[in-house]
């Protein structure tokens, strides 16, 4: 694998819909980005900006890595705390946001590479 092809994967893991920015396909990168990291946010914002819940879930908390960028600064910078009591049913429609944004960058990852191994026949 060659250093290009490297760095467009890790850049497309580190901030979702970026590797498509690489192979010139900007519309589909910002569409892609706002499809999940606001997902994600999303998701974030229903367990109250906390990673209380996150540790009871260790699933959870390994797929905000998943995401990148966004998941690595918000686990290092969210409270343990929940700030509000949620219920919950709209905690575990966090969870289903999180999971949803991880996997389609899981996707989206997987297609940038099938598209690069492409570009380089």
């Amino acid at each position: 694998m060659d250093t290009k092809k490297l760095l467009v994967l890790v850049l497309s893991w580190l901030l979702p819909g970026s590797g498509y920015w690489f192979v010139q396909q900007r519309l589909k990168s910002g569409i892609l980005f706002l499809l999940i990291v606001p997902t994600y946010f999303l998701g974030i914002c229903m367990l109250d900006f906390s990673t209380y819940f996150l540790h009871k879930h260790r699933f959870y908390y390994v797929l905000n890595f998943v995401i990148g960028l966004p998941g690595i600064l918000f686990v290092n910078f969210a409270t343990s705390t929940p700030q509000l009591v949620s219920s919950p049913d709209v905690i575990q429609l966090g969870f289903l946001c999180i999971a949803v944004s991880s996997l389609l960058n899981i996707l989206l990852f997987s297609k940038i590479y099938f598209t690069l191994s492409k570009v380089s026949r």
